[in-house]
């Protein structure tokens, strides 16, 4: 089952609810003649195909965010490797974290 839930615009959303039908709950089968999950109606015995294939979109933006965060976590391994290497970078870094700190609490 996917669900997706966002309370403003999602990043990713469904395009179609096909699969969501029929609005039924009730046993659940493979059929092996379909190839597919069944659901039945638990009223008459029919059983109703569940499409098993559903169609996701996402923002323009989630390529530019992917892309950035790989270049942060990439830059991010690249100083912890100096650091580990120079104890100067280690020292420079440990100093910008406490005045990134220091001014973030006095602006909130």
């Amino acid at each position: 089952m996917i669900k997706i839930e966002s309370t403003t615009h999602p990043i990713v959303w469904q395009v179609n609810t096909d699969h969501l039908l029929p609005a039924t709950s009730g046993q659940v089968r493979w059929s092996g003649l379909n190839k597919c999950f069944e659901v039945c109606d638990n009223q008459n015995g029919m059983w109703y195909r569940i499409n098993n294939t559903v169609e996701l979109r996402n923002d323009p933006q989630l390529a530019e965010i992917l892309d950035w965060a790989k270049k942060k976590m990439e830059y991010d391994r690249k100083i912890e490797k100096l650091a580990d290497k120079y104890p100067a970078v280690k020292d420079a870094k440990e100093k910008l974290d406490i005045l990134v700190k220091l001014v973030q609490d006095e602006t909130n």
